[in-house]
């Protein structure tokens, strides 16, 4: 037999208590948020007192540094240590670019190197210029002072530079020979036996000393070498010469030969039969000696510049 379900029996609950959803006093919560807001207000007077006072400091204490960099960069500047100084100067304006001491110590600084640059300048100048007129007479002079300017390193670099080819110069010589102005055109100098070509109616580019000179033309007597002093740039005259055409030959034999030929009282260093160059037209004689045989002079005469033969028997003692 089918039997219907039991009744579900409700459990009761309790009441709720209604204070527990109740929100505070309106008078509590108000308190509250002001004293909240009061201490917030607080705190952040403290902070912003607090950085402002760590500004503060913080700027005296860049201002008490820049003054003691800047102090003693005037000290070094009064020293000659004018890089130690920037130095310090460029720190105080890393640390405080708009401080004007720091702009003032940089524009003293400045002054003073360009002061100096021009005294520097204007001493360079009137160095260069004494050595240039040195030159004009005395080029060893003149190179001694380049070089002192050259190792001058409180001169600029621009006046040692053209001390430097200046220098140069002199050395490679700077010395002029001037020649006539009726100088054979075909005819060659040589300077201690290096021929110098001519530009116009100068030899240049000798260097200073006593120098032998040579000069040749064809178809004329070469000079013997003679001495000439170049002290300064200054161009100095060839001395007065005169081209005169070669001599003719004198051939002379003897019997017996090998005898020595002289001339006066000069050995010509020739044994007969031998040949005499460049003889002028004129007298000649020569004296032949022998071992064992008598000392003879043979003479003869120059004509037309045309050669002579001199033959002569060298006879017993």
């Amino acid at each position: 037999m089918h039997r219907p379900p039991a009744p579900k029996t409700r459990i009761p609950r309790p009441p709720a208590d209604p204070s527990i959803y109740r929100h505070p006093p309106p008078s509590q919560s108000s308190g509250w948020i002001l004293w909240c807001a009061i201490g917030l207000m607080v705190a952040i007077a403290a902070f912003v007192i607090v950085n402002r006072l760590g500004v503060q400091k913080a700027e005296t204490e860049s201002i008490q540094q820049v003054g003691a960099w800047l102090e003693n960069a005037d000290k070094l500047v009064a020293e000659n240590r004018d890089a130690e100084a920037e130095e310090l100067i460029n720190k105080a304006i890393a640390l405080r670019p708009q401080d004007p001491r720091s702009k003032a110590a940089m524009d003293r600084l400045t002054t003073k190197r360009e002061l100096i640059r021009k005294k520097q300048e204007t001493s360079a100048s009137m160095a260069l210029e004494q050595a240039k007129m040195m030159a004009l007479s005395d080029v060893e002079g003149a190179i001694v002072m380049y070089e002192a300017i050259i190792k001058d390193a409180n001169l600029p670099a621009e006046s040692r530079k053209t001390a430097t080819e200046k220098l140069r110069e002199l050395k490679a010589g700077a010395c002029v020979l001037t020649l006539p102005d009726d100088w054979p055109p075909d005819a060659v100098v040589s300077v201690d036996g290096r021929e110098i070509p001519r530009k116009g109616n100068q030899i240049p580019g000798i260097e200073a000393g006593f120098r032998k000179v040579v000069l040749s033309r064809y178809g004329h007597r070469t000079s013997p070498p003679f001495e000439i002093q170049f002290k300064g740039t200054e161009p100095i005259p060839l001395p007065k010469f005169a081209w005169t055409r070669p001599g003719t030959q004198v051939s002379i034999t003897s019997n017996p030969p090998g005898a020595s030929v002289w001339i006066g009282d000069r050995e010509t260093g020739k044994v007969t039969p031998c040949v005499i160059e460049d003889v002028d037209d004129g007298p000649v004689e020569y004296r032949l000696t022998l071992a064992g045989r008598a000392t003879t002079t043979v003479r003869g005469e120059v004509k037309g510049r045309q050669p002579i033969r001199l033959s002569v028997d060298l006879p017993e003692p």
